[in-house]
């Protein structure tokens, strides 16, 4: 899986593809103010097989990088919650 690091969420469109280090391929959908114990925070949203969502605060895009695939087809979606990203990174390491 090719990936390149991402220095500001403006190097992001929305709809392209990332890879989220711990979650696997996901979708970039966007920036989203979330605020949480009274602090207000710009959050990446990003989404996941099965349509499934998570928000990534602007403090954590070291956790994100964006995908860059070798292939025509663009890849399947990770399933939040599923092994299938944590056996694609170990045939990597292997």
């Amino acid at each position: 899986i090719e990936t390149r690091a991402i220095d500001t969420f403006l190097d992001l469109n929305e709809g392209d593809l990332v890879v989220h280090l711990s979650h696997g391929i996901g979708r970039y959908r966007g920036m989203q103010l979330v605020e949480q114990d009274g602090r207000r925070e710009e959050h990446l949203s990003l989404e996941f097989r099965d349509g499934v969502r998570i928000w990534v605060p602007v403090s954590l895009i070291h956790l994100i990088q964006k995908y860059i695939g070798a292939a025509k087809a663009a890849p399947t979606l990770s399933r939040i919650g599923g092994t299938g990203w944590t056996r694609s990174k170990d045939k990597v390491k292997q």
